[in-house]
């Protein structure tokens, strides 16, 4: 099924907002463990202040039925949690 993932920052409040059919799967090509691999969450992983960085990052999934539905819930989440210009999204989401 189509799934969102939410992964947050919880040291500085930026959001990435992504879509996926095997989320697990694409966590692990952003994350080894808690370690990030992905370069744009390693800058603030590596810098961070937080008493453990293991645990700056949260995920959060959430179910969509249709493919319409997991494009514009995708679009909505990106503008509210402006992960574009002030997260880590590259882009507002699919076209």
């Amino acid at each position: 099924s189509d799934l969102i993932y939410i992964i947050h920052n919880r040291e500085n409040d930026k959001y990435y907002v992504g879509q996926s059919k095997d989320v697990m799967k694409r966590i692990s090509q952003h994350f080894k463990g808690t370690t990030p691999k992905n370069s744009i969450f390693a800058e603030d992983y590596y810098t961070s202040q937080f008493p453990n960085r293991e645990n700056i990052f949260e995920i959060k999934i959430i179910k969509c039925e249709t493919k319409d539905e997991l494009d514009k819930r995708e679009k909505d989440l990106i503008r509210e949690y402006d992960s574009w210009k002030n997260g880590y999204n590259g882009t507002s989401g699919n076209i």
